[in-house]
């Protein structure tokens, strides 16, 4: 009789054939395969592993790891492998099998590529291998060429109470498997560079992606939070990543507004404002977030320095809105004109009287060529309202920030943040007789980032080791307050995962005023961006936290009527030399019409331009492309105003 052959007999021969040969060559266990670097010395080769347990699977991989009684038991080694297969298949977590297949290194991880047929099951319902736990123990943090993850790559790994670094973005979360936070560090990353400060990178911090848990936490975690779980680790991208199949999530995202102040304390408060614009289409809803913030979390500070925002339309507008919130409560705006679409400014409560701001260091240029501050110094000059009154000073800053510090353009960033801070060094310098408070967005950590030691420079205190630094400029010293707050609070900003101290708060010795206290208000930093067009919550105003000077009057200050004084109704800004691409970017605060005149040195009329009624608002144009390289005369006329200005053009 004739036995027709069946796909599930072929499969049986099949097995039954080829099982006792793969049996019979040598086989390799997991932890070989493997190794201790970063890649398999057996990439490229076809090897055969024995039987070792499915840990995870998907539709067409699974990750298979030895059993306890076969690992090596070595830290340095993986137990544990991803297997691709060609095709969907059939095995369950459990399973103990054999596989053949080809060595390959696919984004930094060791797999095997193979197929079903080259998969033999030996047994089912395993009791799976022991996790790895990952603690304040492992990983340490070491920098080194080969990770310390690497050592479980594809391994089960377990973390009990592992901390959140900082808010989900794109579906996967900062972790630390340790009980608190990382945090930013000084110097160059690993590996560094030579005579220079080093940090190490953090290679303890990983991401969390929830995609593969049967049974995921929330879709959003935020700083602060906790997570137990279990899972695998793997190489993604810049980091690991922890892929949970079991994930328990504790905490929920929260804000914390600052301390109450007494009836002699007032406050001043740094905020970046995320690039906030009247013509974003989200706009009224986050001037409105905005304004509840300032009065909620801030608690209405005496002075509110401001970084991007759009325009003095858009201060002039959060001061509606808190005052639609605390109608006894009244604001003024002064907004200051930088080159591009996002100014610094300032809110001014009317505890304060004289109030006068200016820019600094508008017309100074780099030594590469260019315009050296963007976003020129903001200096607010008042006093409290105290008897006698009580003088301040604050300067806003909002200076260059890291991004293409080690990029095709590093010579031009290092150049430029290393002379904004010689710069904002020679301000302070020059303003150091009277109550002073240098505040904002100053883009830089309270230590060196081995390129430019910017603090350092700023506060005249001495380096702590940079590729470029200078002698000390300012003498006495600055006082930078954000290093008396706790050391887990020494953050404002999260890149990357690492928490990091970006916006500073730093004084002069002040007279007839005593700092009570620093603090930053949270809520920000920590959560993720998703919330920052939900209404409903303080969350994600923007992505900084503001710090918040606490300062004791002799006595409370009383509010009056606020009319500030500017030592200019006009300011005129535009490089010189000018190109024809450039603009003449101006700030007027008459009412009235507005007339632009350029003159030949003759005298003779050149280019006019006339504009409608403009009050308190912000003007830039460019002149003519047309016109030949040389020196002309700039006439501005408005209202009062009348100024003449001289340039040099060249096309």
């Amino acid at each position: 009789m004739f036995l027709r052959p069946t796909p599930t007999l072929l499969y049986i021969v099949f097995q039954l054939l080829w099982l006792p040969l793969c049996l019979a060559q040598d086989s390799l266990e997991i932890w070989e395969i493997q190794g201790t670097g970063n890649s398999s010395i057996y990439r490229n080769t076809s090897v055969q592993t024995t039987a070792n347990i499915i840990t995870w699977t998907n539709e067409t991989y699974f990750y298979l790891q030895s059993p306890d009684n076969q690992s090596d038991n070595n830290p340095l080694t993986s137990n544990g492998i991803r297997v691709d297969l060609d095709a969907t298949h059939s095995f369950r977590t459990g399973d103990l099998v054999t596989v053949r297949g080809v060595v390959r290194e696919w984004d930094n991880n060791t797999v095997i590529q193979s197929s079903p047929g080259q998969v033999v099951k030996r047994a089912e319902a395993q009791v799976l291998p022991s996790a790895v736990e990952l603690n304040d123990d492992f990983p340490v943090g070491l920098a080194r060429e080969v990770p310390e993850l690497e050592a479980v790559e594809g391994m089960l790994v377990r973390m009990e109470d592992a901390s959140v670094n900082g808010p989900t973005i794109n579906g996967r979360t900062p972790m630390t498997a340790k009980s608190i936070r990382s945090f930013r560090e000084a110097g160059i990353q690993y590996p560094g560079q030579s005579n220079l400060p080093e940090w190490d990178g953090n290679p303890e911090v990983f991401y969390l992606n929830q995609a593969y848990a049967e049974a995921p936490g929330p879709a959003l975690l935020s700083g602060g939070m906790t997570v137990s779980a279990t899972g695998f680790i793997l190489s993604q991208e810049e980091r690991y990543e922890f892929r949970p199949f079991e994930i328990i999530v504790e905490g929920d995202p929260k804000s914390r507004a600052i301390r109450d102040r007494s009836e002699k304390e007032v406050t001043i408060a740094s905020f970046n404002a995320l690039f906030l614009v009247s013509t974003s289409s989200n706009y009224d809803q986050r001037i409105e977030k905005l304004a509840r913030y300032v009065v909620e979390i801030l608690k209405t500070p005496d002075i509110l320095a401001v970084q991007e925002v759009g325009g003095l339309n858009v201060l002039e507008r959060l001061s509606e809105e808190i005052k639609k919130l605390v109608p006894d409560l009244t604001y003024k705006a002064f907004l200051n004109l930088g080159t591009g679409r996002i100014h610094t400014g300032f809110l001014v409560r009317n505890t304060l009287q004289d109030v006068r701001v200016r820019p600094l260091g508008s017309n100074q240029f780099l030594s590469i060529g260019g315009r050296l501050h963007d976003r020129p110094p903001m200096l607010l000059e008042g006093a409290f309202n105290t008897d006698p009154p009580t003088p301040i000073q604050v300067l806003n800053l909002h200076l260059r920030s890291l991004r293409g510090i080690e990029g095709d353009d590093q010579d031009f960033v290092r150049t430029k943040r290393f002379e904004q801070a010689v710069s904002v060094a020679r301000m302070v310098r020059s303003l150091d007789n009277e109550n002073l408070v240098v505040v904002g967005d100053f883009n830089a950590f309270q230590f060196t980032d081995g390129y430019v030691d910017v603090m350092s420079i700023i506060t005249g205190q001495p380096s702590l080791g940079a590729q470029r630094s200078t002698d000390a400029i300012v003498d006495p010293p600055l006082i930078n307050h954000t290093a008396d707050i706790a050391p887990e609070e020494r953050y404002s900003f999260v890149f990357s995962g690492n928490a990091q101290i970006l916006d500073h708060i730093l004084s002069n010795e002040l007279e007839d005023i005593q700092i009570t206290g620093i603090e930053y208000a949270r809520g920000n930093a920590d959560n993720s961006e998703v919330f920052q067009n939900n209404p409903n919550t303080l969350f994600r105003v923007s992505d900084h936290d503001a710090p918040i000077l606490f300062l004791e009057l002799s006595e409370k200050p009383d509010t009056m009527s606020l009319q500030p004084t500017s030592p200019t109704a006009f300011s005129l800004r535009f490089p010189n030399p000018f190109q024809s691409s450039d603009r003449i970017l101006a700030r007027l605060v008459e009412e009235g019409p507005l007339q632009l005149t350029l003159y030949a040195l003759d005298g003779k009329k050149v280019y006019d331009l006339k504009t409608g009624n403009l009050s308190e608002e912000n003007f830039e144009t460019n002149l003519p492309p047309y016109l030949p390289t040389a020196f002309y005369l700039l006439r501005i006329r408005q209202g009062q105003t009348d100024k003449t200005y001289k340039l040099f053009y060249t096309n």
